[in-house]
């Protein structure tokens, strides 16, 4: 969907994603690594998955005070597709908006985001909007991550990979919370 951003423009030329940017390398590494400890059966489910463990559901999480699963959430993926494109988003853009914020702040940032994406998908629930289920992934850490590089680089040109043609950041984050924002209000997934 995107590919090559004009990063080092936004950022100062930087050499690599990773400069400045411990936490987007260490989301990405603890993502892909809790994917496979999940899919290898390390849970303590009877299908051997961290998700009854982990996920978020309103039930669990308020009935049961079961408050983690608001962050642990976050960390779990539906299949490798829904991770490869997660971690992707969080590659592409994730590094320019905590250089520009600083660590702490970003991580602090994208984990409430998280919350903040749980916290709307029970309200929404609750409204009859959406049907009560399981809720895992960092696609709202990331929703968070695009709206914080609209407002810090929205000329940013980025470059579609289908179809390939450039895009300020401001409107393709605008057509990405659209598509996100219709695909909830749907089908919740």
């Amino acid at each position: 969907m995107f590919g090559n951003t004009n990063s080092n423009q936004a950022v100062g030329g930087s050499v690599s994603r990773f400069i400045d940017a411990p936490a987007t390398k260490w989301l990405l590494i603890i993502n892909v690594v809790i994917f496979f400890i999940d899919v290898a059966g390390a849970g303590r489910d009877s299908w051997g998955r961290l998700t009854p463990l982990a996920a978020f559901t309103i039930d669990s999480t308020f009935e049961h005070f079961q408050l983690w699963r608001l962050l642990t959430f976050q960390f779990l993926h539906g299949g490798l597709g829904h991770l490869f494109f997660n971690m992707f988003a969080i590659y592409m853009f994730g590094g320019i908006v905590e250089r520009v914020m600083g660590t702490r702040r970003y991580l602090a940032y994208y984990l409430l985001c998280g919350v903040a994406g749980a916290l709307f998908y029970s309200l929404l629930v609750k409204l009859g909007w959406l049907g009560s289920g399981v809720l895992v992934g960092a696609s709202a850490g990331i929703f968070g991550i695009i709206v914080a590089l609209i407002v810090i680089a929205p000329d940013m040109q980025v470059m579609l990979l289908f179809p390939p043609i450039p895009m300020k950041m401001k409107t393709l984050g605008m057509v990405m919370l659209g598509i996100g924002a219709y695909t909830v209000l749907t089908t919740g997934n």
